[in-house]
This record gives C-alpha cells, structure tokens and sequence, in this order.
C-alpha cells in the first residue's frame, strides 16, 4: 500500500527490516500491534455484534491472510458509508494512517521513541487488597508498578492484549514458565510471576516479575 507522505509512511518504514519479533523495545513492533488492531476494527466491527468481536488471536490471522487474496471481499466494506463500498487496499490504507496517529498521540510524534512496551504493559492487580475498593495505600503495597512487557497474542511468547475493546495491554499470560530437562533435571529452569509469596510484604512478592518480563528463567 502506497502511503503518500513521508510523516504517513514513517511506520510503515518500520516494517522494511523488522525481524517479526514484539520485543518489548521495538518501534516496529508497536506499529504492527495498532495497525493490526485498526484492520480488524475496520474490516469486522461494523459487521460483528460486540460480543464476537475479534480478538486478534492466531485464528483471525489465518482469516485475514485469506482475505488478502480476495480484495473485494464483503467484509472489506465498511457498512455505515451508504454510497462507498470500501476494498481491501483501502481497509489497509487507513488502518495505517490511524496506527501512524494513535502512536504519535499515545507516544510521540517521532518513530524512534515508539516502543511496543510503551503500549503493551503488565498491570498486575491483586484480587484481594488491590482493587478499587481498597484503600489507596493497600492497593499501593499490593499492585506491583506496571511493566513494559514483550510478546503478543500471536506470539510463543503469548502475552494477549484485549484487541476485541482496541486496546493493547497486557491482558493475559503464563503465570509459570518452566523447562524440564529430562536428561538431567537439575537443569531444569523456571520462573513464576509474579513471585513465590502471596504476602504483600515479603521480599518475595514480586521479586521474580522483572525477570518474567525479561524472558529469563532461574535453575531449579
């Protein structure tokens, strides 16, 4: 898709060496996760009651690379324009253009400060003490500080964002990551988020949350 100007083309720019990873750094990986959140807006919302909304899992992956072969697909057109019927060059054209401004009003204007973690944030609440409900200095001591946080739906590293409400926090994860070696299992490695004590005042509360967020495990 030919994206006129150079401010309209700057993410998309991203897109020419991106190796594919949604490292919790990357500006190109921040463009792709709002760009692909437009694209389903635009293509299913006008269509899917909000209940089915998609959700931006593997599934509607394989829906829309099938879709792409099929330019005038009924989904392509956007339902509320009377007297337009919208094409699949067209879906993509805009959803870039409103991923190149939700970037520049939820970031920066600048490319290079984009970064997926800016967006894509862990924001762990505790069922207990941290809710709305408790008071501010319990829901302080209980809630660890958000985190910048790589993977995606899509993604080994599956860290879900809610992409049915169009947002892009973290929605959900793996609690426990762990690798078994067989052979020899005191190398074995693991790590648990976000720490090993349910006690808001132990050391151990969240001490494990960083190197979640990182990708790193500890041997067993």
């Amino acid at each position: 898709i030919h994206l006129e100007s150079d401010w309209d083309a700057a993410g998309q720019n991203l897109l020419s060496d991106w190796d594919s990873r949604m490292s919790s750094h990357s500006p190109a990986a921040a463009y792709f996760a709002s760009a692909w959140n437009h694209v389903m807006q635009l293509t299913f919302w006008d269509e899917l009651p909000e209940g089915v909304r998609p959700d931006g899992t593997s599934r509607w992956l394989v829906v829309l690379s099938q879709m792409l072969n099929d330019p005038t697909n009924t989904f392509w057109d956007d339902r509320s324009t009377l007297d337009v019927t919208e094409s699949r060059d067209e879906v993509l054209r805009v959803a870039m253009l409103d991923a190149r401004n939700e970037l520049t009003t939820r970031v920066s204007s600048n490319p290079v400060d984009w970064h997926w973690g800016a967006l894509h944030q862990l924001r762990l609440i505790s069922p207990v003490t941290g809710v709305d409900s408790s008071p501010r200095i319990m829901r302080w001591l209980s809630n660890p500080p958000a985190t910048a946080t790589s993977g995606s739906t899509l993604s080994v590293n599956s860290t879900a964002w809610p992409a049915a409400l169009g947002e892009m926090g973290v929605m959900n994860g793996p609690a426990f990551r762990v690798v078994m070696d067989t052979g020899y299992w005191d190398n074995s490695l693991w790590v648990n988020v976000p720490g090993n004590s349910g006690h808001i005042r132990s050391a151990h509360y969240h001490d494990q949350l960083q190197a979640w967020t990182d990708g790193d495990q500890f041997p067993f």
